[in-house]
């Protein structure tokens, strides 16, 4: 398990990434790299806008539709 010191967010996984910047948790590094691109004037860009959604562990990515959020 991995902490952020600045957040105190944890997260595990040999894919998962945390941004330093916004403090959100992604469940792969293309998810992180996505959420970077640089769309807006802020460095990073909100998940929930972008399209991605939390995963079964919290974690952001790309919507399974085979994975129920709503719960």
């Amino acid at each position: 398990m991995t902490t952020c010191t600045d957040c105190s967010a944890s997260w595990s996984g040999m894919r998962a990434a945390h941004c330093a910047g916004c403090h959100q948790t992604f469940a792969t590094v293309a998810d992180f790299d996505y959420h970077r691109s640089g769309r807006r004037s802020a460095p990073c860009d909100a998940p929930a806008a972008i399209g991605l959604a939390p995963n079964a562990h919290g974690y952001w990515g790309i919507p399974n539709p085979e994975e129920d959020t709503t719960t």
